[in-house]
């Protein structure tokens, strides 16, 4: 998986392969290892859906981070600059602040913290 090492990054451990992989001795008395089986079944998919939340989730944030830098620079937009490059109107404003909030929420939600 591309993103494997940015898991790791976040604190996770395992991937839905490496839980798939994982052998275990049997013993008597054992639990049954059906059972388990099955659990550990739950559990990869379970990863798998995970990884593609996370993966949507950093595209996401990625795009908002690129539209904000975008309008946070005018010279990279075709309308025409004010006189000063301070003046923003105050509905955009709002809206360089509406999605600076949308890509710390983002951030909180899929790390638990806001990055940076």
């Amino acid at each position: 998986m591309s993103n494997q090492t940015n898991l790791k990054e976040y604190g996770i451990l395992l991937t839905a392969i490496e839980v798939h992989g994982k052998e275990f001795s049997s013993r008597m008395r054992g639990y049954d290892s059906d059972e388990v089986n099955l659990f550990l079944d739950q559990i990869i998919k379970d990863y798998q859906a995970f990884e593609h939340v996370i993966a949507d989730l950093e595209k996401e944030n990625n795009e908002l981070k690129r539209k904000l830098n975008q309008s946070a620079h005018p010279a990279n937009i075709s309308a025409p600059v004010p006189n000063s490059a301070n003046s923003a109107s105050p509905t955009q404003s709002q809206q360089l602040e509406d999605l600076l909030n949308r890509v710390r929420d983002l951030e909180f939600h899929c790390w638990g913290r806001t990055k940076g």
